[in-house]
């Protein structure tokens, strides 16, 4: 076991501990009542990251994995904007295209500093 696999093993296990101490899926905001944990929680997979962009970027499977996802939700995002219709009235498709468009574009940006 290298130490590579040693921080990626706990950054693994911080990230999933940030989900989990988060209100919403970008893990922006903390439940109630777990304001701290969720700051040093952050705070630590913040840490994690930074060590582990110390090795070689070639070999990095989070990155491969991050600009891999972000091109596929760009094209998901661009259908989803094209196919407006089926079942969704029209005066409801603004308002669904524009919460998937956003909730996408919120997931891109995040892939995307774990891509740099």
């Amino acid at each position: 076991m290298t130490r590579e696999m040693i921080l990626r093993n706990r950054l693994e296990m911080a990230s999933h501990n940030l989900f989990c101490l988060s209100d919403n899926y970008l893990c922006t905001t903390p439940k109630a009542g777990k304001e701290e944990e969720h700051r040093e929680t952050a705070a630590e997979v913040e840490m994690l990251k930074a060590w582990i962009k110390e090795f070689n970027p070639n070999h990095n499977p989070e990155k491969c994995t991050a600009r891999r996802v972000i091109a596929f939700l760009k094209v998901t995002k661009e259908s989803i904007l094209k196919m407006a219709g089926g079942g969704i009235a029209d005066e409801d498709q603004g308002m669904y295209l524009r919460a998937y468009s956003n909730d996408i574009q919120g997931i891109i940006d995040q892939l995307k500093t774990i891509a740099e």
